[in-house]
């Protein structure tokens, strides 16, 4: 998260003198909710771990995660860069062994974890045209564990990426495959908020296959029009 609504400032302003009451749990349903607000809009209402739309239909489909364990960082546990809005609901946490659930309350820092909050998080995850998700580069451990950590593979989420990327006519499994030029359109679309200031689900993992397929069609096309060894 990155801006910290007025009353969450307001909270740590009244407070100041007190910070034994500077606690997430000491924070009122007015102040949750708009920091729940903040986080929809900043995320576009997708979960800032596994991509999933959240917030959309039900209000209840997502939590506010603490990257950092707040058993691990009592002192900064109202840091808006240390909290993310996440799938599931808090009904649901304990179905869930999928994302901030599966990671639950484990220590983590940037050498075992990819935070999504990391500005090259995109770049160290590769996600695959079946919609399986692996280290971008096989010497990055904290890529291999965060998948690990959050079950990013979890047959649920392994399943909607994959459906969305053949319904958006890439891979050899598609009715109607993209041209070159459509899936360069893809890629530099895909990322783009909705008019309601909503990414599409999954965005990530679609615009990285859009990119490898339509680099893929290039160099096919490029070898069919040289010429054949003499």
């Amino acid at each position: 998260m990155g801006n910290e609504p007025r009353e969450l400032q307001d909270f740590k302003q009244a407070n100041r003198k007190t910070p034994q009451n500077l606690r997430y749990d000491a924070l009122d349903a007015r102040i949750k909710h708009a920091l729940r607000e903040q986080m929809l809009r900043e995320q576009g209402a997708v979960c800032a771990y596994t991509m999933e739309a959240i917030g959309r239909s039900e209000a209840a489909d997502c939590h506010v995660e603490h990257i950092r364990p707040q058993s691990a960082d009592e002192a900064n546990e109202l840091d808006c860069r240390n909290m993310v809005l996440c799938a599931p609901g808090n009904s649901d946490l304990a179905q869930a062994d999928w994302g901030a659930n599966k990671k639950g309350g484990a220590e983590v820092d940037e050498n075992n974890f990819v935070s999504p909050l990391n500005r090259n998080c995109e770049t160290r995850l590769k996600f695959g045209a079946n919609g399986d998700v692996r280290s971008a580069n096989p010497e990055d451990t904290a890529a291999g564990d965060t998948i690990d950590l959050l079950n990013l593979n979890h047959r649920r989420l392994l399943d909607a990426r994959s459906i969305l990327i053949r319904e958006y006519g890439l891979g050899a499994e598609t009715r109607k495959p993209l041209t070159t030029s459509q899936a360069e359109r893809l890629a530099a679309e895909i990322m783009r908020l909705d008019a309601h200031g909503w990414a599409q689900p999954y965005c990530v993992a679609i615009k990285q296959v859009a990119e490898r397929y339509a680099r893929q069609r290039k160099a096919r096309a490029a070898r069919r029009r040289s010429p054949k060894d003499a």
